[in-house]
C-alpha cells in the first residue's frame, strides 16, 4: 500500500520539531509496511537536506524565490507570519498553486492521499478527481477556528468536506464543529494522534525546591505565555520557569520578564531539536499550557506520558486530555492569579503531585495513545477505504 501525505508543516531535519507529529506518523506507518511519500512546502534558505529521513521520500514544492519562501517554516506557521508581515499574503496564491501541482504530480502511484489540515485537502482535490484517488482529510487545532473567522476558508472547508472520502480529527470537539460546518456524520472519524514510547520511560521522583516549571511551544499571542510569566512574578523564588520554543512574540516576552524583575528565574532556550524535548520534560516538575485555543495538544500528551503533572487552560482541546483534579489542574483563561494559585496548590499538597504523575501515565496507556497504535488505526482505515467502491 502506498500513501501520500500532504502537509503544510514538516520538519526540515530530525532536529526540527515543526510538524514533527507528521513525521512520527509517517515513520510508524513505514515500520508497519506502508510505503509513504510526503509533499511539504519548501523552507527556502532555511531548508536542509532531507536525506536524514531514512525510508521516507520527501518532496518540497517551490513556490517563489528561495529567500521569500518563509510562509510555512518560520514564526509558528502561515497565519502568524502573514499577520506579522502582511505582504506575505501575496505569496499565498503561488504557494497554493504549487502545492496543488505537486500533490497531483506525486500522487500518480499512491493508493491514498492523507491531507493534514483542511487546506491540504483542498489542494488535493484535483489529484482526487483527475487520478481517482481516495482522499482523507485530517482536521487539527486551527482548522475550525479559521473556518469560523474567514468566509473564504469556510467556503473551501465545505467544498473539501463534500469531496473527501473520510474526515478524521484528533479531537471530538473538532468533530462536532465540523458537523456544524457541513461535514457528513458518516465521513467523520475520531482518530487521536499518539506519543513516543520513549516518554513513558522517563523516571520521576518527588520534586524538591526550586520547583521547575516548563512551557513548550510557539511564542505567539494565542499561547498566552505572558500569563505564565506574570504568574511566576507572583510566586516566591522557589519557582523557576523554562520557555522552550521561538516565534514572533519572543522579544515582547523577554521585555516583560525584565519589567517584572524575574530575569533570574525565567530562561528562554529558543527552538530546540525535538529529540531534546525528552530531556526538558525530565528536567521539569510541571508543564504549563494556558493557550486560548488548541486542537488536542501533543505537548500535553507527551507530558502525561512522561509522568509530568500538567496545568492547562479551560478550553475544550485541553479538557479532552486533562480532567481537573484527576490527572492535572485546569485553570480559567487569562488569569495569572488563578494560575499562580494552582501552581502553589500542586506543590504544597503532599500527595497531589504524585497522584497526577501516576494518573497521567495511566491515561496514556489505557487509551492506547502511542504512535504505534495510531499507525495501526490509520492502516485499518486505509484498508477499509480501499475496499469500498470508487
Amino acid at each position: 500500500m502506498k500513501v501520500l501525505i500532504a502537509t503544510t508543516s514538516f520538519p526540515r531535519n530530525r532536529k526540527d520539531y515543526g510538524g514533527i507529529f507528521v513525521y512520527h506518523l509517517a515513520e510508524h506507518l513505514i515500520k508497519q509496511g506502508i510505503e509513504v511519500k510526503v509533499v511539504a512546502p519548501s523552507c527556502g534558505i532555511l531548508e536542509t537536506v532531507d536525506g536524514e529521513f531514512d525510508g521516507l521520500e520527501v518532496h518540497r514544492f517551490r513556490y517563489f524565490f528561495r529567500k521569500w519562501e518563509m510562509l510555512f517554516c518560520r514564526g509558528g506557521g502561515a497565519l502568524p507570519m502573514m499577520k506579522k508581515y502582511p505582504l506575505l499574503k501575496l505569496l499565498l496564491p503561488f504557494s497554493l498553486l504549487a502545492y496543488a501541482y505537486s500533490v497531483l504530480k506525486q500522487s500518480k502511484d499512491a493508493d491514498i492521499i492523507l491531507s493534514e489540515w483542511t487546506i491540504s485537502g483542498f489542494v488535493a482535490i484535483p489529484a482526487k478527481i483527475l487520478r481517482h484517488k481516495k482522499l482523507i482529510v485530517s482536521l487539527l487545532g486551527s482548522d475550525m477556528m479559521k473556518a469560523r473567522s474567514s468566509t473564504f476558508y469556510r467556503m473551501i472547508t465545505r467544498l473539501t468536506f463534500k469531496l473527501a472520502d473520510k474526515i478524521t480529527s484528533v479531537s471530538r470537539r473538532i468533530i462536532n464543529e465540523a458537523k456544524e460546518i457541513g461535514a457528513s456524520s458518516d465521513k467523520l472519524i475520531f482518530l487521536p494522534y499518539g506519543t513516543l514510547d520513549d516518554f513513558l520511560n522517563i523516571s520521576r521522583t518527588m520534586p524538591n525546591k526550586p520547583f521547575r516549571l516548563l512551557y513548550i511551544g510557539n511564542l505567539i499571542p494565542l499561547k498566552n505565555v505572558d500569563v505564565i510569566i506574570k504568574a511566576i512574578s507572583m510566586l516566591s523564588e522557589d519557582y523557576e520557569l523554562k520557555i522552550v520554543g521561538d516565534g514572533p512574540y519572543r522579544m515582547q516576552l523577554e521585555q516583560l520578564v525584565k519589567s517584572l524583575g524575574v530575569t533570574e528565574r525565567v530562561q528562554f532556550t529558543g527552538r530546540v531539536p525535538h529529540e531534546e524535548i525528552k530531556e526538558h520534560l525530565a528536567w521539569a516538575h510541571a508543564l504549563i499550557l494556558v493557550s486560548s485555543s488548541e486542537g488536542r495538544p501533543n505537548v500535553v500528551l507527551e507530558a502525561l506520558a512522561s509522568g509530568l503533572p500538567v496545568i492547562v487552560s479551560d478550553i475544550p482541546g485541553n479538557r479532552e486530555l486533562v480532567e481537573d483534579g484527576k490527572n492535572g489542574i485546569v485553570v480559567p483563561l487569562s488569569s495569572p492569579e488563578r494560575l499562580a494559585e494552582a501552581i502553589k496548590t500542586l506543590f504544597e499538597k503532599k500527595n497531589r503531585w504524585e497522584e497526577f504523575s501516576k494518573r497521567g501515565r495511566e491515561f496514556v496507556i489505557r487509551e492506547g495513545l502511542t504512535w504505534s497504535e495510531t499507525a495501526k488505526k490509520h492502516i485499518k482505515l486505509f484498508k477499509k477505504l480501499l475496499e469500498s467502491p470508487v
